[in-house]
């Protein structure tokens, strides 16, 4: 008798455990259909970001006016480097990536030609290191993805450039169009219904846009793709231009011509970081180019 109700007690367990394995299995397919229902792009979103980056702390690091700062979790900001080195050097785009800041620069002692370059520093602005020239020129945004630095050319249909940062920082072949076309191309083949106009993240179930208004206001679109459903935000008045909209965890932050805003995911509260003239510019000069501004 203890026999025949061990037998059973084990023939009662292989049915429980068996119903839940069964159904655990039923719900993979679910689970996996909630996931794909933004598409994954080969780059993850921090790639288009364009003036700001994090590290592991979650300091925040950006150039503005003629500094690259850091701002810690409590909003305290202190300067890593001024964007002039040594007289000889001008920052234009600044990534961090695994304990350095990578620097796109260009060379500012030259009469003609102002070469580009990637050189890095620590986090604190120091043991400066320039690692290489970069055979390109024109460059609209640069981001780190899996020990290669990306330049995007301002050039339509011209592949991205990259450079391994290991030495000997090889130069990279690169299949990859401007990631900014590439990534609209992929949400309008996977949603033809989608309205898009200048995509320029993606956020869970939604997608976020910068979009003008005939009053000349600025707003954020955001597209839920799950729902089919449009919700706009309407930014400060005092914003009449937007250069970049990056995102930072839980944060956008939105650079203008006239400053530097922090939103929260929602864009229901927001707050100037910089503003007036801590975003002065640098006048290079260039012969037989004339004059521009390095913002």
């Amino acid at each position: 008798m203890i026999k025949k109700n061990i037998i059973l007690a084990l023939c009662l367990c292989f049915v429980l455990f068996g119903c839940s394995s069964q159904k655990s299995e039923e719900t993979n397919p679910e689970t996996k259909e909630i996931i794909n229902k933004i598409p994954e792009f080969e780059f993850p979103d921090s790639c288009f970001n364009r003036f700001f980056s994090k590290d592991e702390k979650d300091n925040v690091y950006f150039k503005a006016g003629k500094k690259l700062y850091k701002m810690d979790n409590h909003q305290k900001l202190s300067v890593v480097s001024d964007l002039l080195i040594n007289n000889e050097y001008l920052i234009m785009y600044s990534q961090y990536y695994n304990n350095s800041i990578y620097l796109l620069l260009i060379k500012v002692n030259k009469n003609v030609y102002h070469q580009p370059g990637v050189a890095k520093i620590n986090s604190d602005g120091t043991h400066f290191e320039y690692l290489f020239d970069v055979n390109t020129s024109d460059i609209i945004n640069m981001f780190i993805y899996k020990d290669i630095i990306y330049f995007n050319p301002n050039t339509e249909n011209k592949n991205l450039i990259g450079y391994s940062l290991e030495e000997p920082y090889n130069q990279i072949d690169s299949k990859h169009y401007s990631i900014f076309d590439e990534r609209a191309k992929q949400i309008k083949e996977a949603f033809p219904d989608y309205p898009i106009s200048f995509e320029q993240h993606t956020y869970k179930e939604s997608i976020y846009m910068r979009h003008k208004n005939e009053d000349e206001s600025f707003s954020i679109i955001q597209y839920d793709v799950e729902n089919n459903k449009k919700i706009e935000y309407p930014l400060d008045q005092d914003i009449k231009e937007i250069w970049c909209i990056d995102l930072i965890d839980n944060r956008w932050f939105i650079r203008t011509d006239q400053a530097i805003y922090e939103y929260n995911i929602d864009f229901t509260v927001g707050k100037k970081i910089f503003s007036g003239n801590q975003l002065s510019t640098y006048t290079i000069y260039d012969q037989g180019n004339g004059t521009y501004n390095v913002h």
